[in-house]
């Protein structure tokens, strides 16, 4: 009360000005007339001590008591702060942040706990008595979550758009907000139509391409949204993709770019940029302008790329140390295709016109499968003498124009000679069996010195270092031989073997490691007389050929 007994007592006979509370909505509360209706309060509270004080509260920060005013709000004369009840506050729906993270709210409940809240809420007045909260909303949820009865508060006379400046302001400034908030924000802000992008990207403090491309994130697929939500990528990773997602080959970029998030935790953006060259060099739905891939090479002088230049449906990426083009609209480069297959048809047209008039074939107006040269061919050429088909070439090379003609008489001469293959074998090694059959058994050579046990392991590890086609060509006459030689199968099938076939055995082996090998080392067709008669001479009077065979 030193401060009351400072003041000069008022003259007597000097009349007492009656004090009047604020009026409702007093926005906002001057800081002179605050300080002048604080000393009148106090100086009528010492004259007057019988005044009912049932409308006074304790201040949570000086704890003086409060004076509740007729707009509900509550008014501390010694440091002035102005109070309203928790419960009087409303929510709008209007602040452009959805998500608030729960760590950071109990470390700022903690922090309230301790300290109070600092800086007052901003409210605005609304209906019976009631006020919408604009600015604070973290505070306010705290404040809720602490049960406190009062908050803070700076009470503004503000409208929607004025609520949603603040809001969007007082956010983006604190970098309270994730990039896609902000984007919804500014979205709705723009679609009132009172504001362009310039004036509100100052206001912001932003610049108008930041805002442009906080903008851009809305044309993002709801995949990539809820990645930026949650914080897997950034807004540079969605520019960097948003030309892709309107083309096949995103859907192999966004599975490999998840697979990676998922994996290695965050993926920068130079990571993404390999990423995307590599499924658009690669891609099955992606089209290289410049190298193109075999089934379209006969068609390059025939595309007419001119167009691809200006289309929006191209990029360009590095490749090999140089940049190429690539096409990612398959049904423009389809179309660009089908045009080259029919001036490809209509030279090839003309070029037939030119064999009836017989002139020479140029063949690189000629599509590769649409000719065969006939020097390498597998079938006799005689019949062709006299047909239609063969042409001869610039190069006077001869030529069939007939490829289904020529690879079918192609296939019936290949097909003719591994069926000849196989019958020399099939004769070459019933010329050895026939042998064999006619060699003493072991029981029976007197003295023969031979340990079958040892000559038992020798064909189980030489079946072992052979092993394949030749071990089973080898082992075939004693039964069925099994698919892997380190199975208890193969065992038992070599412990079927009598022991008096057991040097058969080896014999058999051998010789099937040289029919593999073929005649003097060379390379082998399969078993034929020549290699018989070199390993195995005594088998060589059995042998007898296919012909006589059959």
């Amino acid at each position: 009360m030193a401060r009351a007994a400072s003041k000069t007592k008022p003259a007597s006979g000097s009349r007492k000005k009656k004090v009047v509370d604020p009026p409702a909505f007093i926005i906002p509360v001057e800081a002179d007339n605050i300080v002048q209706e604080g000393a009148e309060e106090e100086d009528n509270s010492n004259q007057d001590n019988s005044e009912d004080k049932s409308n006074w509260w304790t201040c949570p920060k000086c704890k003086n008591q409060l004076k509740h005013f007729h707009d509900g709000s509550s008014l501390c004369h010694k440091c002035y702060g102005r109070y309203l009840r928790t419960d009087q506050i409303n929510l709008t729906g209007l602040n452009p942040r959805k998500h608030f993270d729960d760590t950071e709210l109990a470390e700022l409940q903690a922090s309230i706990k301790e300290y109070g809240i600092l800086e007052p809420l901003i409210v605005r007045p609304a209906a019976q008595g009631m006020f919408d909260l604009v600015a604070g909303e973290r505070r306010f949820r705290s404040a809720c979550n602490l049960q406190l009865g009062l908050v803070p508060v700076e009470i503004l006379d503000l409208d929607d758009q004025q609520v949603q400046d603040i809001m969007l302001i007082e956010n983006i400034q604190r970098s309270q907000l994730g990039p896609m908030e902000e984007a919804w924000a500014i979205r709705d802000r723009l679609s009132q139509g009172d504001i362009a992008q310039a004036e509100l990207a100052g206001k912001l403090g932003k610049t108008q391409p930041w805002l442009a491309n906080r903008l851009r994130l809305l044309q993002a697929p709801m995949d990539l949204q809820e990645m930026i939500i949650s914080r897997e990528i950034t807004p540079k990773h969605v520019i960097l993709l948003l030309k892709y997602t309107k083309y096949p080959v995103y859907k192999e970029i966004y599975a490999e770019l998840k697979e990676k998030t998922a994996r290695d935790g965050n993926v920068s953006v130079k990571t993404l940029e390999s990423l995307i060259n590599n499924k658009i060099e690669y891609g099955k739905e992606t089209f290289d302008l410049e190298d193109l891939s075999y089934e379209y090479r006969e068609l390059k002088s025939y595309l007419d790329l001119t167009n691809c230049t200006k289309c929006s449906d191209f990029v360009i990426i590095n490749k090999y140390g140089k940049k190429n083009r690539f096409c990612l609209n398959k049904a423009c480069w389809q179309k660009l295709v089908n045009q080259a297959k029919k001036k490809l048809d209509d030279a090839f047209e003309k070029e037939l016109e030119r064999l009836k008039k017989k002139t020479a074939v140029d063949l690189k107006k000629l599509p590769y499968d649409r000719y065969n040269k006939l020097k390498y061919a597998n079938f006799d050429t005689k019949a062709c003498v006299n047909c239609d088909n063969k042409q001869f070439s610039t190069e006077k090379e001869a030529v069939c124009l007939d490829p289904k003609c020529f690879k079918k008489k192609n296939n019936a001469k290949e097909k003719q000679k591994q069926q000849k293959i196989r019958d020399e074998a099939a004769v070459c090694w019933a010329a050895v069996d026939e042998f064999l059959d006619r060699v003493p058994d072991l029981e029976n050579i007197p003295d023969s010195g031979m340990n079958k046990e040892i000559l038992r392991t020798m064909v189980r590890i030489f079946g072992i270092a052979i092993w394949g086609e030749t071990a089973r060509k080898g082992l075939n006459r004693w039964g069925k031989v099994p698919t892997s030689q380190y199975t208890d199968e193969y065992k038992a099938f070599l412990a079927s073997i009598p022991d008096k076939d057991l040097d058969k055995v080896m014999i058999r082996l051998m010789v099937a490691v040289r029919f593999t090998q073929g005649s003097c080392g060379g390379t082998s067709n399969g078993p034929n007389i020549e290699t018989l008669k070199e390993i195995l001479p005594a088998a060589a009077p059995y042998y007898k050929a296919p012909e006589a065979a059959k």
